[in-house]
């Protein structure tokens, strides 16, 4: 039998990057490789995976540019 415990999410949260993202997608490929499904239907789940994955990475990359200009739009606004 499993002890409940409860969930500790940290205050700050982890982002994946470029170099975590191509980890990620070539475990997920060993691993849908693995599984020993169809051609066609490994093909489409890594299709799937890479896809989602690249989404991720662009919203990321989108996030941390908005931030970067709301910094500079706070710094530019101090100096006046």
């Amino acid at each position: 039998m499993c002890d409940e415990k409860d969930l500790e999410i940290p205050e700050d949260i982890q982002v994946l990057f470029t170099d975590d993202i191509e980890i990620l997608e070539d475990r997920l490929t060993d691993i849908i490789v693995a599984m020993g499904l169809p051609e066609e239907q490994t093909s489409a789940v890594l299709r799937l995976i890479s896809d989602s994955l690249d989404d991720h990475h662009a919203n990321i990359l989108d996030t941390f540019e908005d931030v970067i200009a709301g910094d500079s739009q706070d710094e530019a606004g101090e100096a006046e």
